[in-house]
């Protein structure tokens, strides 16, 4: 990693909402959001997105590569998950500022329903439907990602 993206990854930190207290087998729900808010939950960052990014949708509902306690992130509910580079593209549209390098880019999550983003061993996230959500990987999470898919 590079100092950009370790920069990018400060930014992400500072403007994620950070639930404290919340017990690992709480939920807690995203009531409202705009395109860019920021949510954290263990090694991955929500981003909200202005919309439904193209790209390639997938049956997939893990959202990390990896077969690590860390990479068992699930999307679980009516939601449509999709990858490929317009997730990037659609993270940038949310938050120009960031400059998220693509090795950082999970897929996004299309939340038709409620959807909760859930790991065994962090506080669930529950997304309200009508919402778009670009996955970020935090660097930790996103080298041993490259590990794998190397």
């Amino acid at each position: 990693m590079n100092e950009l993206q370790d920069q990018a990854l400060e930014r992400l930190s500072k403007l994620a909402r950070v639930h404290e207290g919340i017990k690992v087998s709480e939920l807690a729900r995203i009531e409202t959001a705009s395109p860019g808010d920021v949510v954290r939950t263990g090694d991955v960052y929500f981003v909200c997105l202005h919309g439904p990014t193209g790209g390639q949708v997938t049956t997939e509902r893990k959202l990390v590569t990896g077969v690590t306690k860390g990479s068992e992130h699930y999307a679980v509910g009516d939601c449509v998950i999709r990858t490929g580079p317009e997730v990037a593209a659609a993270i940038v549209l949310a938050r120009p500022d960031l400059e998220i390098p693509e090795l950082l880019v999970g897929p996004s999550i299309e939340c038709r329903g409620e959807t909760t983003a859930a790991h065994p061993d962090h506080a669930h996230r529950v997304f309200m439907p009508d919402t778009s959500w670009g996955v970020v990987y935090q660097r930790k999470l996103a080298e041993e990602v490259k590990r794998i898919m190397d």
